[in-house]
């Protein structure tokens, strides 16, 4: 009887740990799928993706080709560069706004999405106000690196970036960093009449945190073109906007030879597999006591079994 029972219970004990392993089995492979998963998103919103494509400037190793991403995909429209940034992207446009928030420059699916030109802006940027969105994004992903400008120390340091429209380099100067909600229609606005253009500079002016605009006379004002980044902040209906000014002459960029601008940033992409390792390891490591308790458990259920019929045979 006390056999029977030694069995029942050494059977019982294998299969809640079998089915404890099973369970922990599918938990961690939930988990690195979900790490996976994150790991290609931002792969896939890596500037290094795109710089074969980007256009060449003088000392600049050629790559594949700018015309040729645009053969690859005829929205291409231009291409973003914020120096002392990770802000390095092809620009796109569609015939809205939605379709670049989950497709990428190529044209293929991604969560990232792609920087893209408000679909109600000319394709030219002719206007003297254009919108460009993108993700805020972790790791300096996308536009992630906007949220720097809140600081002051970083506002101060980053004046200058680079657009390619046209077929030709235009300067960036960094006027402001701003905060704004999701439906201030006095910001996103397309249409000027009269007094409207000095109206919306009074207004970035109210919500600015970080300015330059004194680098502005008044005539330049008038005649500015500004060129407006907009992406989200951590509050849902929030937006964090960097305003730059469009100019004719060329920045170089200051921090073209400093390699520790971001020391995250080429280590950004690669967070995935460390932790996958950590994972894989614990797991094991957990296999391994829980190997060991029911080894245990095992003994001393038969320890007391060999004691009882020892007792018994003594009688």
């Amino acid at each position: 009887m006390r056999k029977i029972i030694y069995s029942c219970l050494s059977f019982l004990s294998r299969l809640i740990d079998y089915l404890a392993l099973v369970f922990l089995f599918v938990l961690v492979s939930f988990g690195l799928y979900g790490l996976w998963d994150v790991q290609q998103i931002y792969d896939a919103a890596e500037p290094k993706n795109y710089i074969p494509y980007k256009p060449e400037k003088k000392g600049q190793e050629p790559g594949y080709g700018y015309e040729e991403l645009r053969k690859k995909n005829e929205e291409l429209v231009g291409w973003l560069e914020i120096f002392g940034t990770s802000i390095d992207y092809p620009i796109m446009q569609a015939k809205d706004n939605v379709r670049y928030l989950t497709t990428d420059p190529l044209g293929g699916y991604s969560a990232a999405g792609s920087i893209f030109l408000d679909a109600r802006n000319q394709s030219d940027f002719s206007e003297s106000l254009v919108i460009l969105y993108g993700h805020h994004m972790a790791h300096h992903a996308m536009f992630g690196d906007l949220g720097n400008f809140a600081e002051g120390s970083f506002f101060d340091s980053h004046l200058y970036g680079d657009l390619y429209v046209s077929g030709r380099h235009y300067g960036l100067r960094i006027l402001s960093y701003l905060r704004t909600e999701a439906d201030d229609r006095e910001l996103y606005r397309f249409t000027f009449e009269g007094e409207d253009w000095r109206s919306y500079f009074s207004h970035l002016k109210e919500l600015a945190i970080h300015d330059r605009f004194s680098l502005l006379s008044e005539e330049e004002e008038k005649k500015a073109q500004l060129v407006i980044l907009s992406t989200c902040t951590e509050e849902t209906e929030g937006r964090q906007i960097v305003v730059a000014e469009r100019r004719q002459e060329i920045f170089s960029n200051p921090f073209a030879e400093d390699n520790s601008v971001f020391p995250g940033v080429e280590e950004k992409m690669n967070f995935g597999p460390r932790i996958i390792w950590i994972i894989l390891i614990a797991f094991f490591l957990i296999l391994l006591v829980l190997y060991g308790y029911s080894k245990h458990k095992l003994r001393i259920i038969q320890e007391g079994i060999g004691n009882d019929n020892t007792e018994v045979n003594r009688e």
